[in-house]
């Protein structure tokens, strides 16, 4: 297993509205090692959504540690830390977050804008290696309203992977999606963590934790258990278990 690529300690999340506090994370402490699969599940409120927002460092703890690639990053400036999640972290949402009226080879070019080492026309090879490693070679001028959920995602995996970060962060990778659709998005991001990649995911579905090495399970902003998967899923061997699509689509027509 390879060096921790995150590390926090005693991480607390505390949320104020006026004399109101709400305690998101209550002391939370986990590592996650270079080249791991992670799934962080937990019941809604319990904390998950804000932990990943702070390992990818669209929000901060109140106290505590966070350690990202042996850097500690809790008391870094705003600016900095946007820099270094931009070279660092790759970050895909459930909503895909997608421009609606931009085409997908221009949605996949965003987060290389804020490199002004890489020429224009770098950028747009960049854009076109990421669109054809998540399989959607020939869509680069589709707007999202012309492709379906599963093919919005993939843009929005490829927007995360345009930069070459060694983490990836997902949330709800596959909660907007069908079974198919779904256990496709899996089967590539398996695909991505064989390469070396470090992929950390939140979700709510068992099915989609078992596709990973190591589930973390949050209750009440504490961390319940962290324990390895028994008996991991293959996506793709799932996958090739469905009955083909034209078949699906019959029985919905009859």
């Amino acid at each position: 297993m390879g060096k921790p690529v995150i590390s926090i300690r005693d991480v607390f999340r505390v949320y104020k509205t006026g004399i109101i506090e709400f305690v998101a994370l209550r002391g939370v402490s986990l590592e996650i090692n270079e080249g791991e699969m992670v799934a962080i599940m937990g019941a809604s409120g319990s904390g998950k959504s804000t932990l990943m927002n702070i390992l990818g460092l669209l929000d901060r703890p109140t106290r505590g540690e966070y350690v990202l690639g042996g850097r500690s990053v809790s008391a870094l400036s705003r600016e900095n830390q946007t820099k270094l999640r931009s070279e660092f972290i790759g970050f895909i949402f459930q909503q895909f977050h997608l421009l609606p009226r931009t085409p997908a080879i221009d949605n996949i070019e965003l987060p290389l804008l804020y490199r002004l080492d890489i020429s224009g026309r770098e950028r747009h090879k960049m854009s076109r290696i990421a669109l054809d490693r998540v399989g959607l070679k020939g869509r680069e001028r589709s707007h999202p309203t012309q492709l379906s959920g599963g093919q919005q995602q993939r843009v929005a995996i490829a927007r995360a992977l345009v930069t070459n970060p060694p983490l990836l962060l997902a949330d709800e990778p596959t909660g907007n999606l069908d079974t198919r659709t779904g256990l496709e998005i899996l089967a590539l991001f398996q695909e991505i963590h064989r390469e070396g990649r470090t992929v950390v995911m939140v979700t709510h579905e068992a099915d989609v934790a078992a596709c990973c090495e190591r589930i973390i399970v949050l209750r009440d902003g504490k961390v319940l258990s962290d324990a390895p998967v028994g008996k991991r899923l293959n996506a793709a061997e799932e996958l090739s278990k469905l009955p083909p699509l034209e078949v699906q689509m019959a029985e919905v027509a009859q």
